[in-house]
């Protein structure tokens, strides 16, 4: 007699909290909606679809947030901390580049946001708020340099 096969659904609770959610292994199309509690509309600009997800050039390739961006901005929601979270498994950094961006949230007319990215000088992941005043004035890096083809969680907490 074999093993019984024993299937089970995956079932992911979605905090309250959570303002956006784009599993982009599992979004294909131009329109994209957000898997959270809000279902925020995305609009999809030039990254290209394949087997593990979306691919992105680092360079001018995006997902528009939409309406999303306000739950993103510090100051709107009511001054508490912002988490952002992704997997990324890097096969080319543009050497000599100053950023190969990560994730890029403009917030305002202004280009007020905070960006995630990483350096092409030093390979390492690099985080910087912006505004009109201080484009980068808080910006940091990460200790190590990242490896080509290994995959990582990169968290950036602001606050």
């Amino acid at each position: 007699m074999g093993q019984p096969i024993i299937t089970t659904k995956s079932r992911f609770i979605y905090d309250p909290s959570l303002v956006l959610y784009l599993p982009l292994w599992q979004l294909d199309g131009n329109s994209i909606m957000s898997k959270d509690a809000r279902g925020h509309l995305c609009t999809v600009n030039g990254a290209t679809w394949g087997l593990q997800g979306r691919t992105f050039n680092g360079t001018d390739q995006d997902i528009l947030i939409g309406s999303a961006v306000n739950a993103l901005n510090p100051k709107l929601n009511g001054g508490a901390g912002v988490t952002c979270c992704t997997w990324i498994k890097p096969t080319v950094i543009t050497a000599g580049a100053t950023e190969n961006v990560l994730l890029n949230v403009i917030i305002d007319t202004t280009n007020s946001g905070f960006r995630l990215s990483i350096n092409g000088d030093t390979s390492k992941i690099r985080q910087a708020g912006r505004s009109v005043v201080t484009d980068g004035a808080n910006a940091s890096n990460s200790g190590s340099a990242l490896t080509y083809n290994i995959c990582y969680f990169v968290v950036v907490v602001l606050d």
